[in-house]
């Protein structure tokens, strides 16, 4: 084989080569020279992001504190109101004593004398001879039953507080009688605690005849008829 066909066939074999490998243009410089590899541009480092800034908490919202509870209103002192009732013997009695002799104060709350209260109260004071009048007197202090009569009763403890300061409870002089500046004071049970309680009708029953006894007087006729008819 001459050059020149060596030389040719090189240029062919060359050619096919390149077209194999996909090239298409060849540097006239360095025709024969091996292509360059291409070199991978290199990554690209990622920029360095700024470190994330710290969550930022919402200020804790202030608790909100329960309203006090509203100032309970004071309750005003009960305000108690008593009466005084001057007490005659009634004259059915015929009693042989001047009527001077066989009065009696009596001394209560003015509620004993509202609906079946005031009933009740007339009856008892009937039964031992005496009325109720019908517009008592009011009463606010000791010093107004001196020298009205000759005993006072008194019904219900808050009355007893009011007549004899010492503060006694009725439940320990209940039937017993008390000196006092004023006059003899005998105290017992109040209408008001009596309706349904037979008990302490019995015991006021029997307070009763202890002030009959100390004026001197005998039980009514209609109350001993009727006692006679119970028994």
């Amino acid at each position: 084989m001459t050059k020149s066909a060596s030389f040719i066939d090189t240029v062919c074999s060359y050619l096919e080569g390149l077209e194999e490998s996909g090239r298409q243009q060849v540097p006239l410089s360095a025709p024969f020279a091996e292509p360059p590899v291409s070199q991978a541009s290199p990554t690209p480092r990622p920029r360095q992001q700024p470190a994330p800034a710290p969550p930022v908490e919402a200020p804790a919202s202030k608790a909100v504190m329960p309203k006090p509870p509203a100032p309970k209103a004071v309750a005003e002192p009960v305000t108690r109101k008593f009466i005084q009732a001057l007490l005659n013997r009634m004259t059915e009695c015929k009693d042989n004593q001047p009527a001077e002799n066989t009065r009696v104060v009596l001394v209560t709350e003015a509620d004993e004398l509202d609906g079946d209260n005031r009933q009740l109260l007339s009856d008892i004071l009937n039964a031992i001879g005496y009325e109720l009048p019908s517009h008592p007197d009011p009463f606010s202090s000791p010093g107004e039953l001196a020298g009205k009569g000759a005993r006072i009763l008194v019904m219900g403890n808050p009355a007893l507080q009011a007549v004899s300061p010492a503060g006694m409870d009725l439940k320990i002089v209940r039937g017993m009688w008390q000196q006092t500046p004023q006059g003899k004071v005998l105290s017992t049970y109040a209408p008001s605690s009596l309706h349904d309680n037979n008990q302490g009708k019995k015991a006021t029953w029997g307070d009763l005849q202890k002030l009959l006894k100390e004026l001197d007087l005998d039980i009514p006729e209609w109350t001993r008829k009727k006692l006679q008819r119970k028994n």
